[in-house]
């Protein structure tokens, strides 16, 4: 049985695979991540009758994303694997939300809102059923954020209204809000074969120069 925890956003996602099944819940956000997350967390097994005793791993989203529920995020789960020696796999929010769109069309480009006129940003390629990424996670202005963009494009992620008027004559989708935030549950199949050392287990912070954290996860 596996959890599934994303902060990247200010929605809080949470997904658990029981028994061959999802189940999952998405919160809107406003929420004090730090102080609400532990009850939030343990309500939400409660509610599926799961006990923390049966979890046998956790998945997080590492971003990028806000700095603040990145840390909270990947604090509380760290703190989760040490307790109870569970395994700890970490994935890219951006991966989860092009997972997400993957139907919608054969390219799909993530770019989510970074603040100060930057975004963080990837692009892909969809068979309908797999998604394959064709680089590191970015963080750019808008002007390379615009060259990423090829035409036939899906758009996700909660940039979208800050781009909109910018993208001139190309030939694009946007996806609908739906689908703009990480969800959990799109995190499981970025799971990789090798569990995370969970000491060494850090946001993707793009933001270096404003973070006391490295972003290397060597």
């Amino acid at each position: 049985m596996r959890l599934a925890v994303d902060t990247s956003t200010r929605n809080l996602s949470l997904a658990l695979e029981k028994e061959d099944r999802l189940r999952y819940r998405n919160l809107a956000g406003g929420r004090d991540l730090a102080r609400e997350l532990p009850g939030l967390l343990d309500q939400f097994l409660s509610d599926h009758r799961v006990s923390l005793k049966q979890l046998r791993a956790i998945v997080i989203g590492l971003g990028p994303g806000s700095f603040t529920g990145l840390r909270v995020g990947v604090a509380s789960v760290k703190a989760l694997a040490f307790s109870l020696g569970l395994p700890v796999f970490g994935a890219s929010s951006l991966d989860a939300i092009a997972y997400a769109a993957r139907a919608l069309g054969n390219r799909i480009c993530v770019v989510q809102d970074a603040r100060r006129e930057l975004f963080y940003i990837n692009t892909y390629e969809s068979d309908g059923q797999h998604c394959q990424k064709h680089g590191p996670d970015l963080l750019c202005d808008v002007s390379k954020a615009l060259s990423l963009i090829g035409p036939k494009t899906v758009v996700v992620g909660d940039a979208i209204p800050l781009l909109k008027g910018r993208l001139g004559q190309k030939r694009y989708m946007l996806a609908p809000e739906e689908f703009w935030s990480p969800q959990a549950r799109f995190l499981f199949p970025f799971a990789g074969p090798k569990a995370e050392n969970p000491a060494k287990l850090v946001p993707t912070y793009l933001y270096p120069e404003n973070c006391q954290v490295t972003v290397n996860r060597t």
